[in-house]
């Protein structure tokens, strides 16, 4: 663990519940160690010293709820568990045609609505 500097993790809405303790362990260590307050950035911001931590990730895109993956856990709540981290949007798609992308977009659109309880 003293030795990383960078943790990267591809497809984290995909991480199960075991996945996650684990990386909680990786990243913050146990025993003492992970019991011991966070420090404080120039900011007032909460920052563990882990390594630099890297995820990608879309919860929309989960695809292993089947073997325990759980969006809600790592996506969702991401900054709850990592508060020094930041969020950042990937708003163009590389591997799809725009035709796809699109088709895709109105029914996560419709399945968000769905799940409202919209019609």
């Amino acid at each position: 663990r003293t030795k990383l500097k960078h943790v990267i993790l591809d497809e984290y809405q995909d991480v199960s519940v075991a996945q996650h303790a684990l990386l909680q362990l990786v990243l913050r260590g146990h025993g003492k160690e992970a019991n011991k307050q966070p420090r404080r950035t120039k900011k007032n911001r909460i920052c563990y010293d882990v390594p630099r931590l890297f995820c990608a990730g879309d919860a929309n895109q989960s695809l292993y709820g089947w073997r325990g993956a759980e969006p809600s856990l790592t996506v969702d709540k991401f900054l709850e568990d990592y508060p020094q981290g930041v969020l950042i949007p990937l708003g163009t798609n590389y591997r799809l045609p725009r035709s796809i992308m699109e088709a895709a977009s109105k029914l996560i659109s419709a399945n968000k609505m769905e799940e409202e309880g919209e019609e």
